[in-house]
């Protein structure tokens, strides 16, 4: 029985663990796309804004998000 609550606890904190990287990856690709795309004005964006959709990224600033994505979190 302790082994059972023992790997109970330890998947909690690795999702735990998994979502607070998560979070991090999520708050830092915001504030990249705010900072060089929006003039650091963030009103008006959700999860599910399309930055093609709403003209805030053209296809050149795809390739700069992408590329700050493969540098920050390789």
């Amino acid at each position: 029985m302790a082994g059972n609550v023992s790997a109970a606890f330890q998947l909690v904190r690795a999702e735990s663990e998994r979502r607070k990287r998560l979070h991090n990856i999520k708050t830092r690709v915001r504030e990249f796309i705010v900072n060089n795309f929006m003039f650091g004005k963030a009103e008006g964006i959700r999860d599910d804004t399309s930055f093609l959709g709403e003209g805030i990224i053209d296809s050149t600033g795809v390739l700069e998000l992408i590329t700050f994505i493969e540098e920050t979190f390789e």
